[in-house]
């Protein structure tokens, strides 16, 4: 039986995958309040430990490369972009080079207030 951790990973999987897949046909905003949402549960995932920090870079690292390896999709706001890129390096925790998680919360709140 898979633990709450593998379970909230998958369940983020998919749902970052349907976020790529969508990407070309979803208007540019719809795509940055998702990333903004993923982001913001992805944090509190790790936070409650139902994520570990090596599940969140792998989704967001694959999320980011999937979107960016779309030629034709919409450009992103500045800060859903930097979500994408800096989710990637959230497991570099350990090593005390990740993005701040606070400022990762602020971008994620500016893109859904917007």
């Amino acid at each position: 039986m898979a633990t709450h951790a593998q379970s909230t990973a998958h369940e983020m999987g998919v749902a970052a995958d349907a976020l790529a897949a969508h990407y070309l046909s979803a208007p540019a905003r719809e795509t940055d309040v998702s990333v903004a949402l993923l982001t913001l549960w992805a944090l509190d995932a790790i936070e409650a430990g139902r994520l570990s920090m090596d599940d969140a870079s792998t989704i967001f690292t694959q999320l980011w490369s999937d979107v960016t390896e779309q030629q034709d999709g919409l450009d992103l706001a500045a800060e859903a972009d930097e979500l994408l890129f800096d989710g990637g390096w959230l497991h570099d925790e350990t090593i005390g080079a990740a993005p701040d998680r606070a400022r990762l919360r602020h971008l994620a709140h500016l893109i859904l207030t917007a």
